[in-house]
């Protein structure tokens, strides 16, 4: 953490800091604060919560009565339940520093988060296959923390920052067609990330190696995640380089 804030600059740094703990989530956004971050993240309290609203608003009470940076929620069903946007609103109303939530969830369930809690904090969500729509219709602020940017985009074959740009520029009909342009290596993502992760796995073993395959550091696979196969490494590497990330 100390690395990434000292290395940052200018650039705003996004600590994740959710435990199941209250107490150890409060220790871990401070520490984060200490180091320099911008503001904190915090996923659904899944042990303890277990998605029960009135003890999801006492966890989050306790973070942001005890914290100083600004909390971002992160509404993920990888915790065993999500927030419903009826919840979200209570959040946002019980806390002054959330500023802002991830809300990784159907469109519709976005769509009625914009509606309850919009006007009040950023609306992020973090599909890149719905950022066009969110980015032309929904004036979506920022793509937040989703690996989408570095992991569908190389030097020379930005096509994401391509789209977004014409979307800003307000020419949606060619921001759709460098959007579509891109299907080949989203049916990529589809196939090791997005459609593993949708069934409840966690691909992170491959997100690990498709980093590392494109010459960032994805660093080893830890337990109890289960490193690819040499095999199905090779196969990745494949899929790569036949829709242009790497050569």
């Amino acid at each position: 953490q100390e690395i990434a804030c000292d290395e940052a600059g200018d650039v705003p740094i996004i600590a994740h800091t959710g435990h199941t703990s209250a107490k150890e989530a409060v220790e871990l956004t401070n520490a984060a604060a200490e180091a320099g971050a911008t503001y904190a993240i915090l996923a659904n309290p899944y042990l303890g919560a277990q998605g029960i609203p009135e003890r999801v608003r006492a966890f989050f009470k306790y973070v942001c009565d005890n914290v100083e940076l600004g909390v971002s929620l992160f509404n993920t069903g990888a915790t065993g339940y999500s927030l419903s946007p009826q919840l979200v609103r209570e959040l946002v109303g019980d806390n002054e520093n959330i500023c802002c939530i991830k809300n990784a969830q159907p469109k519709y369930h976005c769509d009625e988060v914009r509606e309850a809690v919009g006007d009040e904090v950023v609306v992020s969500d973090p599909m890149e296959t719905q950022w066009f729509y969110n980015r032309a219709y929904h004036k979506q602020q920022t793509f937040m923390s989703g690996p989408d940017p570095f992991l569908l985009q190389r030097t020379g074959n930005l096509g994401m920052q391509k789209y977004t740009d014409l979307i800003d520029e307000g020419n949606l009909e060619e921001a759709w067609t460098a959007r579509e342009s891109m299907n080949p290596v989203r049916r990529t993502a589809e196939k090791w990330l997005w459609g593993p992760w949708s069934k409840g796995a966690f691909p992170i073993a491959a997100l690990k190696d498709w980093m590392d395959l494109m010459g960032m550091a994805g660093g080893p696979t830890r337990a109890p995640m289960i490193p690819l196969t040499v095999d199905e490494k090779k196969e990745l590497e494949g899929d790569l380089r036949s829709v242009g990330l790497i050569d």
